[in-house]
């Protein structure tokens, strides 16, 4: 929730939340610094990286509740979980939450060394997994709508950010999302909804076809 937190102060510049923020963050600190398969699963990593320590970040950055020494430790927090992640990585879902999370700290910091080197390593884990995951007809492998669209929601977001940057996007990778969106429309219920099996909750088929998926897809079916 640091990321609604992050939103909360940045419209109320009222310290409380600044407050707050900080005084979690030196507990994370204190209590998480050790990266084992115990303390750290790199699905956590990965959706820490992937937005909330990110939007943290940028909107306590100017709080004068938040010292320095507490934001540099934070980067280096978010770093050593993006590095902890390209050494233990999974598969599956899991891997693109990970890898969109490595991607999104590497975009935003790009002073490190390894930022750079890491999009085209992250495109390729990817794309690989993808190909892995993706049946003929679309769906991904769990037949789950949810976690469907996990995956093609974190590849929308590299997609997306990738382009923002400048970046050209793999084309193969880029077919197997189209093929993935036209999955999920045919699979839709006459409500607008995704079937719910295999651990899912209730799915509108419209976020499958969001405003990222037409920027970065252009014309779907």
């Amino acid at each position: 929730y640091w990321n609604n937190l992050a939103r909360t102060y940045v419209g109320t510049n009222n310290e409380k939340y600044a407050e707050a923020f900080g005084s979690q963050m030196r507990n994370w600190l204190t209590q998480s610094a050790l990266a084992t398969k115990d303390t750290w699963r790199t699905i956590e990593c990965g959706l820490r990286l992937g937005g909330p320590w990110l939007v943290a970040f940028d909107g306590f950055k100017k709080s004068p509740s938040i010292d320095d020494m507490t934001l540099v430790l934070m980067v280096a927090a978010m770093h050593a979980q993006s590095t902890y992640i390209t050494r233990n990585y999974s598969s599956g879902n899991w891997l693109m939450m990970e890898m969109n999370g490595v991607f999104c700290f590497s975009a935003m910091f790009d002073e490190f060394t390894d930022s750079e080197p890491n999009r085209p390593y992250v495109e390729q884990r990817m794309l690989s997994d993808v190909k892995a995951q993706v049946l003929a007809d679309g769906m991904q492998y769990e037949l789950s709508p949810d976690y469907h669209w996990v995956t093609l929601y974190n590849a929308l977001n590299f997609c997306s950010l990738s382009k923002s940057l400048g970046y050209s996007v793999d084309e193969e990778l880029l077919g197997i999302l189209r093929n993935m969106i036209n999955a999920a429309i045919l699979l839709s219920t006459p409500a607008l909804t995704q079937p719910s099996t295999n651990d899912t909750y209730t799915k509108k088929t419209p976020e499958y076809i969001a405003q990222k998926a037409i920027d970065v897809l252009g014309n779907l079916p």
